[in-house]
């Protein structure tokens, strides 16, 4: 029964749903998109089961649990600067831990080449180092974190495109949209906070 859900294609697409609710969600700053994202990735660590793709499966436990972090950090509402919940972040400590990011994931898929699906392993392990350091940034409610969304987004259509997995590469093609309007609503929503400070 675990194996026949897995492997259906409805659990795929139901995945596929709600990652898209996910993002939707999270660019309008509703703290549900943390439920949405829990239900992605537990759909998506079956979908990777009845792939036979551990690497993967161990990938979306660490996201459930993350997306449990982000609902209980998103709960307490709380303004970092004392002017909003929405914040932005150090560049200095994005560039460092960026390039901390890329030499790891070179380090780990050239040392382990087998856990990567794709034909090129070091660009695949850099984007789900960084998909993880976006997932971060995006719990604590840094704006930029959409910026870093929207890279991510874009090498995630290059690579599935040359998997040719045509329909998932155009659903990221889709997110890089929707990425760059999370960017541009999260300043809005900073911006309407500061006003409310101001008039307070």
């Amino acid at each position: 029964m675990l194996i026949s859900f897995a492997t259906h294609p409805l659990t795929e697409f139901l995945a596929i749903c709600s990652f898209l609710l996910y993002v939707l969600l999270s660019a309008k700053g509703n703290i549900w998109c943390w439920a949405a994202g829990f239900l992605t990735a537990f759909l998506y660590t079956f979908v990777f089961i009845g792939a036979h793709l551990p690497g993967q499966v161990a990938l979306n436990i660490v996201y459930m649990m993350m997306s449990i972090w982000g609902w209980s950090v998103w709960l307490e509402n709380s303004k970092p600067d004392g002017i909003s919940i929405f914040t932005f972040g150090d560049v200095r400590k994005h560039i460092v831990f960026t390039t901390g990011i890329m030499i790891l994931a070179t380090g780990i898929s050239l040392l382990m080449p087998s856990y990567f699906t794709s034909a090129q392993p070091v660009f695949e392990a850099s984007v789900i180092g960084l998909s993880v350091y976006a997932t971060i940034l995006t719990v604590f409610r840094k704006i930029e974190s959409w910026l870093f969304w929207m890279v991510i987004n874009l090498a995630s259509f290059i690579l599935f495109f040359e998997e040719n997995l045509l329909q998932t590469s155009v659903m990221y093609g889709g997110l890089v949209l929707i990425s760059a309007w999370g960017f541009y609503n999260w300043r809005k929503l900073r911006r309407v906070e500061k006003l409310q400070s101001i008039k307070q």
